[in-house]
This record gives C-alpha cells, structure tokens and sequence, in this order.
C-alpha cells in the first residue's frame, strides 16, 4: 500500500470523477465528511483518525478503490501528529473487526505497541493472511506465530520467513536478527510521510 500514500494536506486529499452511482458512493460520501472535520487541533486530528480507521476497518473492501486509497493516504499523513496512545487504543477498538487487509499493512507498519494489539487481536480469511504476510515485518509474524487457530496454509507461508526473520547476522555472534520495529519514542518511517501541516 506504500504506492498511495501521497504528501498532501488532509484537506487536499480529493476525489477523483465517479461515473458509477452505487452503494459505494456513501462511502465516498462518508469519507468526504470525515476529511471535513477541522484537523488544526489535537481532538480534530484524534476525530479524524478513530472515524477513518473504523470506517476502513469495517468497510474498507466495499469502498472504491480510490477512496480507500484515500482514507489510507489521510491516515499516513496525520499518523506523525496523533498521539501513539491515541493510535493504540484505535487499533484495540478496531482490530478484531477489520476486515480490511490494507489497513492492516498499515497498521502493522506503526509503532510496536500498536502491531502488539493488532496482532493479538486481528482476523482475516487466508487469502487475506497470505497477501498481508509479507507487509507484517518480523515483529507481525512473530506475533502471529503465537496466535491458535490458524489454517495449515497460513501456518505454512508463516514457516516460510523463518531464514528472514530469524536470520544470523552477518558478522556471526550468533545472535538471532529479529524484527527492527520502530521505537515507540520514533515515527513510523517510511510508510509515514514527511510531517506537513495539516
């Protein structure tokens, strides 16, 4: 999902020509009065964040793609300025309702504490858990490893990053390399971009 994120303003974020009228379009609808929402303050960028992740969340694969795009593109530009325990506690609210394998890249590319409460918590089909598992990192499926429950394939695609995730290092101390996830004290990099003002 890193191909959408875009270096914009919330507010600049805008919606490309739709031709098509269907269900889809309330949530382009939806979307448009959430980035609508004033994200000059601390509580607007909070507001802006929970409502977008919850609508991705649960309705992520029956918007267009445009506009989840979007949503994930306002997401990745307010992330720096929302406060982490804002970010972990959206995560814990959401997670076992996501649906949305996009989100949950994105999600997996946060802070430790939030890959913690997504991993502990997130459900997807196998199809969904196979084209995610590459975006998890070391510190997602290492997570997911101590998850019950999961399908043999999934299981098996898990045993497959073994060399990558507990790969030796080069200079041979024998110590295992596992994930480097991004400090809780630091901002996700590179999926966020460069702080702008909103």
């Amino acid at each position: 999902i890193n191909g959408i994120y875009r270096k914009r303003p919330v507010h600049d974020i805008r919606a490309p020509y739709k031709k098509e009228v269907s269900a889809s379009v309330r949530f382009d609808d939806r979307l448009e009065t959430v980035l609508r929402i004033d994200a000059g303050s601390d509580s607007g960028r909070a507001a802006i964040w929970r409502q977008l992740i919850d609508m991705l969340a649960q309705s992520g694969n029956s918007m267009t793609v445009a506009a989840a795009s979007r949503g994930l593109a306002a997401l990745a530009i307010l992330r720096p300025d929302v406060p982490l325990d804002v970010r972990v506690a959206t995560t814990r609210a959401v997670a076992a309702r996501c649906t949305f394998a996009p989100l949950a890249a994105f999600l997996a590319s946060d802070s430790p504490s939030v890959i913690t409460e997504l991993m502990d918590r997130l459900s997807l089909s196998d199809a969904s858990w196979l084209a995610l598992l590459p975006d998890l990192g070391p510190l997602g499926r290492s997570k997911l490893r101590r998850r019950h429950g999961l399908s043999l394939p999934v299981r098996r695609a898990l045993h497959s990053f073994g060399t990558v995730d507990f790969a030796l290092p080069s200079h041979g101390s024998g110590e295992q390399v596992q994930s480097q996830p991004v400090d809780d004290a630091q901002e996700p990099s590179p999926a966020s971009p460069a702080k702008e003002p909103l």
